[in-house]
């Protein structure tokens, strides 16, 4: 079971800008996001922008993402950046999609820039570096 708090059935049309852990609608999930999707007219239109993890719906998920959608630009400077959440570290993501462009250097997915713990945890260290 995850420790963190459920978000459900929420919008975000505005802009997202952060230095780390940016996400449409947050930027680290360790709870539940569910029922954010475009077909219900939810989910994320706005352009969200990370130096280092951005995802449309979250930066970095270690809980569940399910029935949510990004149809927003998602654009990292240089780590890992995806449609849905750039990096699911050990996270579900069930149900969910990106309709729009996804642009960085790191890892970059349509889904999740990187979806494995281990090679989050040897890019992470590498960028700290």
């Amino acid at each position: 079971m995850k420790t963190g708090g459920t978000i459900s059935r929420c919008t975000n049309t505005g802009a997202v800008f952060s230095f780390m852990e940016a996400g449409g609608i947050a930027g680290m999930n360790d709870g539940l996001i569910e029922d954010c999707s475009e077909k219900d007219g939810r989910g994320n239109y706005g352009t969200v922008e990370s130096s280092y993890m951005v995802g449309g719906v979250a930066g970095v998920n270690t809980g569940e993402i399910t029935d949510c959608s990004n149809s927003g630009l998602v654009r990292t400077g240089w780590g890992c950046s995806g449609g849905v959440c750039g990096i699911n570290l050990n996270g579900e993501i069930r149900d969910s999609s990106n309709s729009s462009l996804v642009t960085g250097r790191g890892p970059v997915g349509g889904v999740a820039g990187i979806n494995s713990f281990l090679r989050c945890l040897s890019i992470i260290l590498q960028l700290q570096q």
